[in-house]
């Protein structure tokens, strides 16, 4: 994302900086981070927000995607997934990893149940925790 408005410019824990600011990245990538991004840059181009309101929000929604993400990898579960696709797309670069898949079908596991589920296209960017420094 280009905008200035919507740098991430805080870290509490510098030695994670470059990790969280990668997440962070790939939050506001996704569907909801990105008509998050898109419908603010409209409203300070319409001036109905400040591009500072626009920063507050943004934070707020970093701050909300993160604590989730901590709920859920603090609830323990063992969940097993096996995926089926045609790869369309494969990049890696700058160590993150950009997949392509289309007619996939993925089956997941949890202790008790198995459920299948099938789509049309899955888009998949992975990056390695290791190589971030």
């Amino acid at each position: 994302m280009d905008n200035q408005y919507f740098e991430n410019q805080e870290s509490n824990n510098p030695r994670n900086f470059k990790l969280a600011q990668k997440q962070t990245e790939l939050n506001r990538m996704g569907a909801l981070g990105s008509a998050l991004t898109q419908e603010l840059e409209e409203q300070i181009a319409a001036g109905t927000i400040t591009p500072e309101i626009a920063r507050e929000i943004v934070k707020h929604f970093d701050f909300a995607y993160a604590e989730q993400l901590n709920v859920l990898e603090q609830q323990p579960s063992k969940i097993e997934a096996t995926l089926e696709a045609h790869l369309d797309m494969y990049r890696f670069f700058d160590d993150t990893a950009d997949l392509e898949l289309s007619n996939v079908k993925i089956q997941y596991t949890k202790p008790d149940q198995t459920r299948v589920k099938l789509t049309d296209k899955v888009f998949i960017k992975a990056l390695d925790p290791d190589q971030v420094q």
